[in-house]
């Protein structure tokens, strides 16, 4: 659960994240908060929610995230109320089944995962609190986690709402440093929060105090220039709020005009006027604020002792106000939940962190059982998986803390062609069968995968090359084949007019074999025909072309008989075609062929 309503009040600093912009990161992940979600779902098979762990697992490492799994060690015993809670909102299972079939899913989990070359941590108490170390430390980019809880532990990044989902294949980001630039909260700021509101550690917080109240309540503390945190914690020996608590509890001794709250009576003001008011008679307005001491002029406060002690207890009354309330708590200020999640990283406590190549008989061996899948299934949901690690161990030099031998690796037999996956450009490559795979089929000698191209081309550049030049060379022999396939259906469409002569000439023939019609003059006429379709056209045989600017007179004088108009009519018809041949050959010298006198041309006027 975390701080009631954090999301709520961070989502204005949430930035929605592609998975794919999350390569080459390193990630905390919190494997109990992931197990709880997945085993959340109600009505699947129990290896589901751990299939479920592999597919994500496989599917953030195919896209080059460093992946750290974080188990629970032993729960603060502040947090027994949360966690009876929860096992009560989880059915009717008792506490001790409940907490047994989680345990079991984490320790299959684990198994799952070390299989896979994945570190897998055990934390000393709360899985997120171990992450966020991790972040302090520099030893992870971000924490992968649906509990807040981890940016009051000292995370600087905490991812959310993992989704595989092809339509929002996103995560949701909350960078310390983000929420501190839009929503002015620091992470001790988020601490006073918690224990203002209620955590896992503190269910009820102060009582009466909600979201928004806390949140008034730290911006006008951060107004003062205060330690929000150090402020709240100290709130049981604060001699300033005791002060005004006291002043607070006076009442006012002096009269005090109903009307404008000045000194004096309304009697009085009506007949002498108000000094502060500035009339000789009567006051100017109504008060905004009941017992402030001024009626909407700043400038015109009341100046006695009672009003300027009222002002300074209205300045800091919501202080006041949950100051009261958390006092009448006895373990307020919660100093345990303060040392929670203030408590130092100790870098003794994170083991070194180590990344092995996944190994498929390790893997088919350990997990093909708890994942309910034949072994020859196992090998081809691992495959995209061993591939992608074959090519980074050997594009990255000690990506993986182990060393392996030549015969572990995949050997790429061939680029099937090229392609594209998630908007990525890859290619469909065949691999050689791995010597230690003897699960598959026996006639099967090779796998098929999709790999990205970039990757692809960096470790096995030579066979790139070669596949580059083959399509060059195959787009090349297209390009000529249609080249000639082109000429060849000239020649054909001359050919079938040819032969179409022919058979019309012999059958013409036939017709006319007795009164010998057709001579050998026709069948000359006819290979003329053909040769026609053949010639080639020569450069003499076209005129000089050549194109005149239109004449008015020339044209009324030839043209309005044969279109029926009246001169005039044509005029009209024929203006706009003059204007623009005229422009046309003054922008464009030379292109009209014909000479004009400057009288031949239009002249604007206006």
């Amino acid at each position: 659960m975390g701080v009631k309503g954090l999301w709520e009040l961070l989502s204005d600093a949430k930035t929605d994240v592609n998975l794919a912009e999350l390569r080459g990161l390193t990630l905390a992940v919190d494997l109990s908060g992931w197990i709880c979600q997945l085993k959340s779902v109600p009505g699947l098979p129990n290896v589901q929610p751990l299939r479920s762990l592999f597919y994500r697992t496989t599917h953030l490492m195919n896209l080059g995230v460093k992946l750290v799994f974080v188990m629970d060690g032993v729960p603060p015993e502040l947090k027994r109320d949360a966690m009876e809670q929860r096992q009560a909102s989880r059915g009717s299972l008792s506490k001790e089944r409940q907490s047994f079939s989680i345990s079991q899913s984490v320790m299959k989990a684990r198994q799952l995962l070390e299989s896979l070359g994945l570190p897998c941590l055990d934390a000393p108490g709360e899985a997120e609190a171990l992450c966020a170390h991790l972040s302090q430390l520099q030893l992870v980019d971000g924490c992968l986690t649906q509990d807040g809880d981890a940016l009051l532990y000292g995370a600087k990044k905490v991812y959310k709402n993992f989704s595989l989902d092809k339509q929002a294949r996103c995560v949701e980001c909350y960078c310390a440093e983000h929420i501190e630039e839009s929503l002015g909260l620091t992470r001790r700021d988020l601490i006073s929060l918690a224990l203002l509101t209620g955590c896992d550690y503190n269910m009820t917080g102060v009582r009466q105090v909600g979201k928004e109240k806390a949140t008034n309540l730290i911006k006008h503390l951060k107004s003062k220039k205060y330690d929000v945190l150090d402020r709240i914690c100290k709130w049981r020996d604060c001699p300033d709020l005791d002060v005004l608590e006291k002043e607070r509890q006076q009442k006012c001794t002096e009269h005090h005009c109903s009307q404008c709250q000045h000194l004096g009576t309304i009697a009085i003001h009506k007949v002498e006027g108000c000094g502060l008011c500035m009339t000789d008679e009567g006051c100017t307005c109504a008060p905004k604020v009941k017992g402030n001491g001024h009626h909407g002029n700043k400038h015109n406060l009341c100046p006695c002792d009672w009003h300027v002690t009222n002002r300074r207890v209205r300045d800091n009354l919501l202080e006041l106000n949950v100051r009261e309330k958390a006092l009448q708590q006895e373990d307020f200020p919660f100093m345990n939940v303060v040392n929670e999640f203030l408590q130092t990283p100790q870098a003794s406590t994170v083991q070194l962190l180590k990344w092995r190549k996944p190994n498929l008989q390790v893997f088919v061996k350990n997990c093909s059982g708890i994942l309910g899948w034949k072994e020859a299934e196992v090998v081809d949901k691992l495959l995209s998986t061993l591939v992608w690690s074959d090519l980074k161990a050997k594009e990255v030099d000690g990506y993986f803390s182990d060393s392996q031998e030549t015969d572990d690796f995949l050997q790429p037999l061939q680029i099937l062609k090229s392609c594209r996956k998630n908007f990525t450009p890859c290619y469909e490559v065949t691999w050689k069968r791995l010597k230690s795979d003897i699960w598959s089929e026996k006639q099967r000698k090779t796998y098929s995968s999709i790999v990205e191209q970039k990757m692809f081309a960096t470790v096995f550049k030579q066979m790139v090359q070669e596949y580059e030049e083959g399509l060059e060379k195959q787009k090349a022999a297209k390009l000529q084949e249609r080249k000639t396939k082109a000429g060849e259906l000239r020649v054909k469409r001359v050919g079938q007019t040819y032969c179409l002569g022919v058979k019309w000439l012999l059958y013409y023939k036939q017709l006319n074999l007795t009164q010998n019609v057709v001579s050998a003059g026709t069948e000359a006429r006819f290979c003329v025909v053909v040769n026609e379709f053949l010639q080639t056209p020569q450069a003499s045989t076209v005129q000089l072309l050549k194109w005149r600017k239109p004449n008015l007179q020339v044209f009324v004088k030839n043209c309005s008989g044969i279109l029926g108009w009246k001169e005039a009519e044509v005029v009209d018809k024929l203006l706009s075609t003059l204007v623009w041949s005229d422009l046309k050959a003054k922008e464009v010298d030379g292109y009209f062929s014909d000479s004009q006198e400057t009288d031949d041309f239009l002249q604007p006027l206006q």
